[in-house]
């Protein structure tokens, strides 16, 4: 059965009827998503970012979509460079994870240091140990509302080998996926 939930319902359980920043982005808390490192050079040497917002667009040709803040250096890298790496990271790679992130201090070409890199077609930079490394050519960078939107060509691909979940980021925080057994 389909009911209709009136704007008076809603004020009375405390929910708001229409979106706002502070509503939304409590909503996406609750989206888990795998953690990658995404990777440019650009005019200011080699940068990076951690993001969760990365998924497939098409599989032929195979283009990715992403967002990023149109001030971060990555974004201002893909401006310039349009090689991008992109490294879907497994749960031991929680550290690269925090340093790209943004929040201990780090930036620049130091984010690259204490760990292992790969260069794949057409330039990009991937984590060697990356469950996938996708070495992507930016296609298109589409600005709206303080985020760029970018469309990337993936032209190779460096999988791990094996079946490891990924690192995830739930409600502000990075977690393990936890496999069971089968059914």
């Amino acid at each position: 059965m389909l009911q209709r939930v009136t704007p008076a319902t809603l004020a009375a359980l405390g929910l708001p009827m229409q979106a706002d920043a502070a509503g939304f982005r409590g909503a996406m808390r609750q989206f888990a998503g795998s953690v990658c490192v995404l990777t440019a050079e650009g005019d200011a040497g080699p940068t990076g970012c951690v993001a969760s917002s990365v998924s497939s667009f098409s599989a032929e040709p195979p283009v990715l979509a992403l967002s990023l803040a149109q001030r971060s250096s990555t974004a201002q890298a893909l401006r310039t460079g349009r090689a991008l790496g992109i490294s879907l990271l497994a749960p031991e790679d929680e550290a690269v994870a925090q340093r790209f992130s943004g929040f201990t201090g780090v930036s620049g070409a130091a984010r690259f240091e204490g760990a292992d890199w790969l260069r794949l077609e057409p330039g990009a930079r991937v984590l060697s140990g990356a469950l996938a490394g996708l070495g992507c050519e930016v296609q298109e960078l589409l600005p709206r509302h303080g985020q760029v939107l970018v469309l990337a060509r993936v032209h190779t691909i460096a999988p791990r080998a094996g079946q490891i979940a990924p690192l995830l980021y739930w409600h502000g925080a990075y977690r393990r996926l936890h496999q069971g057994g089968d059914a």
